[in-house]
């Protein structure tokens, strides 16, 4: 999102992407990568830079709730979530 900084565009999309509403560090944890596929085919190498999100609360709905199941209920942990535990050495 441009104009915005990092943990600001983090916290945004944790709240589209996930309902998450909470306080957000501004120092990143990492960066992970990955390719994106565009409908036309061709592929984009993309770095996604992780922040730390306190959760306070999650919303009921959310504009991209994707981890809902054809019913309406919601899975009990989307996939690929981490826990603070599992990243502190």
């Amino acid at each position: 999102m441009k104009g915005r900084k990092p943990h600001a565009t983090a916290a945004i999309e944790a709240l589209q992407e996930a309902g998450l509403l909470g306080k957000i560090e501004k120092k990143k944890l990492g960066s992970y990568h990955y390719r994106k596929r565009l409908k036309n085919g061709a592929a984009l190498l993309l770095r996604v830079d992780v922040f730390p999100l306190r959760v306070v609360r999650q919303r009921k709905s959310w504009p991209k709730r994707i981890n809902a199941r054809p019913n309406g209920s919601l899975r009990k942990k989307p996939p690929n979530w981490f826990t603070s535990r599992s990243y502190r050495s």
